[in-house]
C-alpha cells in the first residue's frame, strides 16, 4: 500500500472510512514509521479543526466515560456498533479551552474508534494513546479545585502528586464537644500520605487561622497511622530528633491544616508497599478544646507504585573513621529521584559526609549532606544542598542509621554517577567576644580570628507573646535579633553552637537562621541572624562559638547510577 497523504490520515481518526478500508489503513500505519511521523505532523499543522473535520459527536458525557475507562489495548475486544451517518459539525468552540488543539483532536478520534466501532490493531491503538498522552501531560494540570494546588508551587512533590492524580476528594467529618472536623482532600504516593482538613465550631462556622489554635507540641495534638486492609496498625522507627508529621496552614485565611507522614517510613522497598492501605487520622486537641476526633481514610497506592522503580545499588564505601557507607538502592518515580543510604558507625569519631550526583561532564545535579543534622545551615542558597527535598527522613537502628534522600529532576537519559563529595569534621572553637548592645544598634562590630573575618550589626529587640504548651498559659517574653556576616578562613565551611552570657550571668543558646554561599575565592560565606528570647535587654553580651566545621579531606569514591531502562 502506498504511504497515506493528509486527507486520508484524517478520514481515519475520524472513522469517515468503510471498516475494511479503515483495517487497511491500520495495518499500514502499524508498520510505516514515515506514515506514522505523518499522522503526528498533521495533527500538529491542524490550524482550524471546526472547518476541517466533521463527525457524529457523542455527547461530552459518553466520551468522558469513555476516556476515563479506556484500556490502552487491545481495542479489538471491544464491541463493535452500528456506523451512524453523519448528521452535524462538531462545535469545537464549546470545547474546554484549556485542551490544545492536538490533545482534543487525539480525544475526538480516540472516542471515534470505540464509539462508533472501527477496530484497529493494538499496537496502533496504542500508539494513538500515546500521542494523547504526550499532549496532554505537556500541558498544565487542572488544579485550581485542589487544596493542594496552592502549596504545588513551594513544594515540587505536591506539584509531582497533581500532575499525576495521586490526591482525591475526601469528605470525611467527626465531630466532638460541638466541633466537626472535616477532611478534605488526601494525597498518597509511593513516598508521603498528607491530608487537608478544617474545623467547624457549634454555629457551623468555618474555623480561621487554624495553625493559632493547632499547636503542634511533640506530637501531643495530633498522629497519622497508616494500617493495612486487615486493620493492623503497621510499625515504624523514628528518629526522635526529627518530626516526621508536619503541620502547614492552608487556605486564604489559614481555615485549613495540611498534614503529612512518609508513607516510606514503612517500607524501605517500594515494592512491598501494598496496593491498598488506611489512613487515620486522629486529633486530640484543638486550642484548649480537649477531645478525640478521628477519622479513617482508604487509599489506593496501586498507580504510583506501577510509576515506581527500584534500582538496586548496594555499592559500599568505607570512611577514615571506620564508617560504613553503603548506597543500596535508588527509587525512581516520576519527577523524583530517592537514594536509600545506609550508614553504619565505625569506630572513630563521627565525620559528617557530602553527596552528589554528577552528570558525564562533571557537572553537580544534586547535592545532599548529612551536616543538616549536626549543622543549623538554615535556609537557601545553601552549597551542600541542591534539588533536594528538605523532607528527607531517617530509620534508626542501635549501630546503623539509613537516610532516605528525594532528589529532584534527575534525568533517566544520561550517565549519572553518585559520588562522596567530602568528609568534614566539628572541632572546638575558641572564639570569645564581649560586645556592647547599645553600640550595636548603631554602628557594625568586625573581627578577626583565626582567619575568619565576623561582622556583627543591627541589635533588635521585639515584644513578642509566647504559648505554653502545657499549660496553655500566654506569657511575654523579648525576641532579641543580631545580624551577622562571617567571610570564613580557608577550609571553615560553618560556625555553629552560638552561646552568649550577659552582664548580669544570664545565658542564651542562639538560633542561627540565614544561608551560607562561597564567594569568588572560594571561602565560604555566613549571612544570618541569631536569635534568642530575653526577660530584659542586656548592656553587654560576651559571644562565644562552640564549633568550627572543617573540610578533612575530598574522597575518591563514586558508583555508577543506572537509570536508563
Amino acid at each position: 500500500m502506498k504511504c497515506l497523504d493528509k486527507g486520508q490520515i484524517a478520514l481515519y481518526l475520524y472513522d469517515l472510512l468503510e471498516p475494511e478500508e479503515a483495517e487497511c489503513m491500520a495495518a499500514h500505519l502499524e508498520e510505516c514509521r514515515h506514515c506514522q511521523l505523518q499522522l503526528k505532523l498533521e495533527l500538529d499543522e491542524l490550524e482550524d479543526p471546526e472547518e476541517s473535520l466533521a463527525s457524529d459527536e457523542p455527547s461530552e458525557a459518553v466520551i468522558h466515560d469513555i476516556m476515563a475507562n479506556l484500556p490502552p489495548y487491545p481495542i479489538h475486544v471491544l464491541k463493535r456498533s452500528e456506523r451512524q451517518h453523519i448528521q452535524k459539525k462538531i462545535d469545537w468552540k464549546k470545547r474546554s479551552l484549556d485542551i490544545v488543539k492536538k490533545a482534543t483532536i487525539a480525544v475526538a478520534g480516540m472516542a471515534a474508534v470505540v464509539y462508533f466501532g472501527t477496530l484497529t490493531s493494538p499496537s496502533f491503538a496504542t500508539y494513538v494513546s500515546d500521542l494523547y498522552a504526550s499532549a496532554i501531560k505537556s500541558q498544565p494540570q487542572q488544579t485550581e479545585n485542589s487544596l493542594f494546588a496552592a502549596e504545588a508551587s513551594k513544594d515540587a512533590l505536591i506539584q509531582r502528586g497533581l500532575q499525576e492524580g495521586y490526591n482525591k476528594k475526601v469528605g470525611l467529618k467527626d465531630v466532638d464537644n460541638g466541633m466537626t472536623l472535616e477532611v478534605k482532600e488526601i494525597m498518597a504516593d509511593t513516598r508521603d500520605v498528607r491530608i487537608i482538613f478544617g474545623f467547624k465550631d457549634k454555629n457551623g462556622q468555618q474555623l480561621e487561622k487554624l495553625s493559632e489554635t493547632f499547636p503542634d507540641e511533640l506530637g501531643e495534638t495530633y498522629e497519622i497511622k497508616i494500617t493495612g486492609e486487615d486493620g493492623n496498625v503497621l510499625e515504624t522507627y523514628d528518629n526522635p530528633l526529627i518530626n516526621y508529621s508536619k503541620a502547614i496552614e492552608v487556605g486564604e485565611n489559614d481555615e485549613y491544616m495540611m498534614v503529612s507522614r512518609p508513607i516510606s517510613r514503612y517500607f524501605t522497598d517500594a515494592s512491598k508497599i501494598p496496593d491498598k492501605l488506611n489512613v487515620e487520622l486522629n486529633i486530640k486537641k484543638l486550642d484548649k478544646v480537649e477531645g478525640n476526633w478521628s477519622v479513617t481514610i482508604p487509599v489506593d497506592i496501586s498507580k504510583a507504585k506501577k510509576e515506581t522503580r527500584v534500582v538496586p545499588i548496594n555499592e559500599q564505601y568505607t570512611a577514615p573513621n571506620g564508617e560504613v557507607i553503603n548506597l543500596k538502592q535508588v527509587t525512581v518515580t516520576p519527577g523524583q529521584t530517592e537514594f536509600v543510604i545506609e550508614n553504619t558507625e565505625g569506630s572513630g569519631s563521627f565525620q559528617s559526609l557530602t553527596y552528589e550526583v554528577v552528570d558525564d561532564k562533571g557537572a553537580v545535579l544534586t547535592a545532599w549532606s548529612n551536616l543538616d543534622l549536626t549543622s543549623g545551615f538554615g535556609e537557601e542558597p545553601n552549597p551542600f544542598f541542591k534539588n533536594v527535598s528538605k523532607d528527607y527522613f531517617v530509620r534508626e537502628t542501635e549501630d546503623k542509621t539509613v537516610h532516605f534522600i528525594t532528589f529532584h529532576s534527575l534525568p533517566a537519559d544520561k550517565k549519572l554517577t553518585f559520588r562522596v563529595g567530602g568528609i568534614y569534621d566539628q572541632v572546638p572553637s575558641s572564639f570569645k567576644q564581649k560586645l556592647s548592645t547599645e553600640a550595636l544598634k548603631t554602628k557594625p562590630v568586625t573581627i578577626q580570628h583565626d582567619g575568619n573575618t565576623l561582622t556583627f550589626s543591627n541589635f533588635t529587640v521585639e515584644e513578642i507573646t509566647k504559648i505554653d504548651p502545657i499549660k496553655s498559659v500566654k506569657h511575654k517574653m523579648l525576641r532579641s535579633k543580631l545580624q551577622l556576616e562571617a567571610t570564613l578562613a580557608p577550609g571553615v565551611v560553618f560556625l555553629d553552637s552560638w552561646e552568649a552570657v550577659d552582664d548580669k550571668g544570664n545565658e542564651y543558646r542562639f538560633t542561627s537562621n540565614g544561608s551560607t554561599t562561597i564567594d569568588e575565592k572560594g571561602n565560604f560565606v555566613m549571612k544570618a541572624q541569631l536569635l534568642d528570647d530575653m526577660k530584659a535587654v542586656p548592656k553587654e553580651l560576651t559571644l562565644m562559638i562552640g564549633e568550627e566545621v572543617k573540610r578533612k579531606a575530598d574522597t575518591d569514591w563514586s558508583v555508577d547510577i543506572p537509570l536508563k531502562k
